[in-house]
């Protein structure tokens, strides 16, 4: 969804998202802050802020309802096992998804596969993987 609002798209990723099927995908309520951070420290008056604004308000949020996982009591268990399974800090919100991943047994899908490398999870990188047309 977020690589629409790039200027250049990467042909994997597209391929990515294009070929699985929407209800395969879920995301993280930490993962919805991760964005709306990353629009509040946009300008306050710029055009891009108010249009990534509209995008998660309308389409991103409607293409994830009912597939918006939170973080709870088991998450929040798995969590502190995988923590234990490292021997270095760990991201708190990126491990928080790793934990959710692992929790619901779902691939995480992130550009960002070294943080989560020695993790017991699946993992995917659209940017690099090769996914048919």
């Amino acid at each position: 969804m977020c690589i629409y609002h790039k200027n250049t798209v990467n042909i994997n990723v597209a391929n990515f998202i294009r070929n699985i099927p929407a209800t395969a995908l879920y995301i993280s309520t930490l993962t919805i802050g991760e964005i709306t951070k990353g629009i509040a420290m946009l300008p306050n008056k710029s055009t891009k802020k108010q249009q990534l604004q509209l995008w998660l308000n309308t389409e991103f949020l409607k293409f994830f309802h009912g597939r918006i996982l939170n973080i709870d009591q088991d998450i929040a268990t798995a969590w502190g096992q995988l923590s234990a399974t490292v021997k270095r800090p760990l991201p708190a919100i990126d491990s928080l998804i790793a934990a959710t991943a692992y929790r619901n047994n779902l691939h995480l899908v992130t550009r960002n596969v070294k943080d989560f490398a020695d993790l017991p999870i699946s993992i995917i990188n659209p940017f690099v993987a090769r996914f048919a047309k």
